[in-house]
């Protein structure tokens, strides 16, 4: 696989005075979000997002193309939140799910097994040599993995990329587990403060209570009129009232491409 390259000069200019933290991201005020208690009603894009179960925990992903989810890679191995290697456990997509880890859930469209999962190799890399110490920032571009189906279950799915720019809104869906009604999806919106090919700086999406939403789309509507997923929400680091994401660019297309 060919690994996206950028300057080291972009690269501390995109992350200089990050703050890595995962969950614990401080007190910053949450703007103001939608519940979505039937996304399956509620129709596109939100029944595209959905929650998987792997071993005794749960997870956040979007459907994309036929038969593949895009989740956040630190849902499925993430050592500073005692998240070890769970990419090659038994995983289940629930699409348009609500109330997953409640006793009465809502499962729309049923299960679909996980066959394969490919984590983003430079995160695999970056974490396989934790020891106790953070990284260098910067990281969170690689915060991304694609979870292959075993069947598609032919509901339609989110476009790949799309033009934004600094300034533009997009959006946010997910399954707060600190927010009422817990673990139901929410939507809500933020704007792009800070923009590579590889990772999206947007303000509006942190708050210690919104663990849960890692893994959802960053979405706006494009052009076409359709919706487009453009990032993959991470918030393992924050600064300054911004988290920052992995960008959905050709580095991950190709990835898609070459799964199995």
């Amino acid at each position: 696989m060919v690994r996206t390259q950028i300057s080291r000069r972009s690269f501390m200019q995109l992350v200089g005075g990050a703050v890595a933290s995962a969950y614990t991201i401080g007190h910053t005020t949450q703007a103001q979000s939608e519940v979505i208690s039937r996304p399956d009603r509620a129709g596109n894009p939100y029944r595209w997002v959905g929650m998987y179960t792997v071993g005794n925990r749960i997870g956040c992903g979007f459907l994309i193309e036929e038969g593949f989810v895009l989740t956040a890679a630190h849902c499925l191995f993430y050592p500073p939140s005692r998240i070890t290697d769970q990419s090659s456990e038994a995983i289940t997509f629930y699409p348009a799910t609500s109330g997953l880890a409640l006793s009465r859930s809502s499962k729309p469209y049923g299960g679909f097994r996980v066959t394969n999962c490919l984590l983003c190799p430079e995160w695999r890399e970056i974490w396989e040599g934790y020891r106790g110490s953070m990284p260098s920032s910067g990281y969170s571009q690689y915060d991304w993995a694609i979870l292959k189906l075993a069947r598609s279950p032919g509901m339609g799915h989110f476009e790949l990329g799309g033009d934004i720019a600094v300034g533009d809104h997009v959006s946010v869906s997910g399954y707060p587990n600190g927010v009422s009604p817990n673990n139901t999806q929410q939507t809500h919106s933020g704007t792009i403060r800070h923009l590579t090919q590889n990772q999206v700086m947007v303000s509006g999406f942190i708050g210690r209570e919104w663990g849960g939403m890692s893994g959802g789309p960053l979405f706006c509507r494009q052009r076409n009129g359709r919706w487009g997923a453009v990032g993959v929400h991470s918030c393992a680091e924050t600064a300054n009232g911004c988290s920052y994401h992995s960008r959905v660019n050709d580095y991950v297309l190709r990835a898609l491409r070459s799964s199995p």
